[in-house]
């Protein structure tokens, strides 16, 4: 029992096979969910010393409980699709940092950047499906099959921990551009799936469209980063890819 715990920390399990949230696609996982989990927690922990360390944490208390109030609602109704999303830490670490946008991490935490928020001027329906987004990320799983995919990329055959794979992420360049189709793919599944939570939540799809046009706004004349497509392309694949979608667009429209 000890070794079998020990292999799941350090992420050295047998391949598994799943089937994507909503979607359907199909997932292969390397790694545990337990090993992404625990990745999760030990990076977290460093990126949160790194903030102290640079007074990067925000002190916008108004914008925080703001945050806070819009992810509850989020994460229940991601919970009724996945209820192991229940046993998360969920919370929003708003931090002083223009590298940073938003991103979430396995373990429940999203981390938002000040500035990106404040230059966007997001409504709250337009936040909810920002933060919609990160969750549908975290409930589909999306780390850890990033993570699995790693191996393939470095030394197949080697073993790796999920945590190594993460730093490898960052300081091999080459498994970056590599993975970038892989990155847009999830990133559209994350918009499909954050969409249909702040349908059930009874904002109508529509209505959060608007998002993709001042985050293209505010990014104009740069990408801040490749694993993304464009903030308009991003909103076109979203409506191709749900007709319903373009069907309340063109209603919302008629007089």
């Amino acid at each position: 029992m000890r070794l079998f715990t020990l292999l799941m920390l350090l992420g050295l399990t047998a391949t598994a096979q799943a089937q994507a949230l909503v979607t359907g696609r199909a997932q292969s996982f390397h790694y545990s969910y337990e090993a992404v989990l625990a990745a999760a927690n030990v990076a977290a922990q460093r990126e949160y010393l790194g903030f102290i360390e640079d007074s990067a944490l925000s002190q916008n208390w108004q914008l925080q409980e703001r945050l806070d109030a819009l992810l509850k609602p989020v994460v229940a109704q991601a919970q009724v699709l996945r209820p192991k999303l229940g046993t998360l830490k969920w919370r929003v670490l708003l931090v002083h940092d223009d590298a940073y946008t938003v991103a979430s991490k396995p373990n429940g935490l999203i981390t938002v950047s000040e500035n990106y928020l404040l230059k966007r001027r997001f409504t709250d329906a337009e936040l909810t499906f920002v933060l919609a987004h990160e969750v549908a990320h975290v409930a589909s799983e999306h780390v850890r099959e990033i993570l699995s995919a790693v191996p393939r990329h470095y030394e197949p055959g080697l073993p790796i921990s999920a945590l190594r794979a993460a730093e490898l992420l960052t300081e091999v360049a080459y498994m970056f551009e590599d993975m970038e189709p892989m990155y847009r793919n999830l990133e559209l599944e994350a918009d499909i799936i954050g969409l249909l939570i702040v349908r059930y939540l009874g904002i109508p799809g529509y209505r959060v469209l608007s998002a993709f046009d001042k985050m293209a706004e505010a990014e104009a004349g740069y990408r801040p980063v490749n694993d993304h497509d464009d903030a308009l392309v991003r909103k076109q694949k979203l409506v191709r890819a749900l007709p319903w979608l373009n069907a309340e667009v063109q209603l919302a429209v008629i007089p």
